[in-house]
C-alpha cells in the first residue's frame, strides 16, 4: 500500500483469511477501481475486481476470494481516472 510521501509498504496476510482494505483518499464523485495482480513481474497483469463511486470516505472493501483462490497471494492498487 502507498504510505503517502513515505513510499510503498507491503503487508503480509494470513493464508485462508479474507483481506480487508480501506481507501481513505481520492475525489468524491469520481469512481475508482480496485485492481489486483498475483505477481509483480513484467508485464504486470492488473485485473479489476471492484468499481465504485462512494458517497463517503473512507471506503472499506473486503476480498473474500483469497480464501478460495488457487493462488491466494495478491497485490492490490486503487486507480482513479
Amino acid at each position: 500500500m502507498a504510505d503517502g510521501k513515505e513510499g510503498l509498504k507491503v503487508l503480509c496476510t494470513l493464508p485462508d483469511v479474507q483481506y480487508m482494505m480501506r481507501v481513505e483518499g481520492g475525489t468524491l464523485g469520481t469512481p475508482f477501481t480496485i485492481e489486483a495482480a498475483t505477481n509483480l513481474n513484467d508485464p504486470i497483469q492488473w485485473m479489476p475486481i471492484f468499481t465504485t463511486n462512494p458517497v463517503a470516505l473512507p471506503f472499506e472493501f473486503t476480498d473474500f476470494d483469497v480464501r478460495i483462490a488457487a493462488y491466494p497471494q495478491k497485490y492490490y492498487r486503487v486507480r482513479q481516472p
